[in-house]
């Protein structure tokens, strides 16, 4: 579909997990096998560094 020449994609979810260093890789490669670019869903997993957080105890 297009909106003024645009192509408009389906809508798309976004899930955040905040986590420990040590623990990323392994959070990453268990989300990847159930919700890769190989599966129904083709999501992709991506890292963010997050310096500073507030709000979460």
């Amino acid at each position: 579909m297009k909106f003024w020449g645009i192509s408009i994609r389906q809508e798309r979810e976004a899930v955040l997990i905040l986590a420990k260093k040590e623990d990323k890789k392994t959070i990453m490669q268990e989300i990847h096998k159930k919700c890769g670019m190989q599966s129904e869903t083709n999501g992709i997993v991506l890292s963010l560094p997050v310096d500073e957080i507030i709000g979460v105890n």
